[in-house]
């Protein structure tokens, strides 16, 4: 989900929100196990190699989300929504016995094939961008997140910067309390606006429709919501 964007007098500030919406996820290497409070999960995981295997669908991963139904992953040139979800299908007349006479747990059904698996990625891209541009994080949490071998241990963060994106403009993302992301470009002094410039790009057929809350992008398996951009003055003062 993208939520906002913000803009300021010497500064501007553009707000979004991305919503993912009708879905259920399946983690693709598997929820992190956390160190510490099982129950703050809402933050940006740095990476320390442990998502490296999603190299060829976003280069040179730097954070990660894994939040309610969000999967999302951060790099310099943009995000990529990785969307899962699992269907059961249609069991045999001997399998239905099974699952009358024996308990049968959703986990172990997944991994006996009564489920059938659905992906999707879907890449939001920052167009001609910074490839330099400066990583910053705030708020680390207290406790850390494993992914089995120590060496990828890593700590979240509440927040999470690209400085200088484009000359002149950051972006910043933060979580939403409801899921999704709401992210922020800060327009510096003199800076050209002309400059933002982004797509989205999917292996599989996106439809774009806009609608009176933003833009709607449908993938095969759920809905991708875009708010309306909302900018403002530096003072706070909206820009109309």
């Amino acid at each position: 989900m993208i939520r906002n964007k913000q803009i300021f007098m010497n500064k501007y500030i553009f707000l979004f929100l991305l919503l993912l919406s009708n879905v259920q996820t399946s983690f693709g290497i598997g929820k992190p196990g956390i160190s510490g409070n099982v129950f703050q999960t809402d933050c940006f995981v740095e990476n320390k190699g442990q998502f490296d295997i999603f190299q060829k669908k976003i280069a040179q991963v730097d954070y990660a989300i894994y939040n309610l139904n969000d999967e999302i992953y951060f790099s310099k040139s943009g995000f990529a929504f990785h969307i899962t979800q699992r269907e059961k299908r249609k069991l045999t007349k001997e399998e239905k016995r099974e699952e009358k006479e024996n308990k049968v747990e959703e986990e172990e059904e997944f991994e006996n094939g009564r489920y059938n698996f659905y992906e999707d990625w879907v890449s939001f891209n920052w167009l001609h961008s910074n490839l330099n541009a400066e990583v910053l994080s705030e708020n680390k949490t207290k406790h850390y997140f494993t992914y089995g071998d120590k060496r990828f241990n890593a700590f979240g963060y509440k927040k999470i910067m690209y400085k200088n994106l484009y000359d002149g403009i950051d972006v910043e993302y933060v979580l939403h309390p409801k899921g999704g992301i709401e992210y922020t470009l800060i327009v510096h002094k003199n800076a050209d606006l002309n400059a933002i410039k982004f797509s989205y790009t999917s292996a599989e057929k996106l439809t774009l429709t806009s609608t009176k809350d933003g833009l709607k992008i449908k993938t095969k398996i759920a809905n991708l919501i875009e708010s309306k951009i909302n900018a403002y003055y530096e003072d706070g003062t909206k820009l109309d």
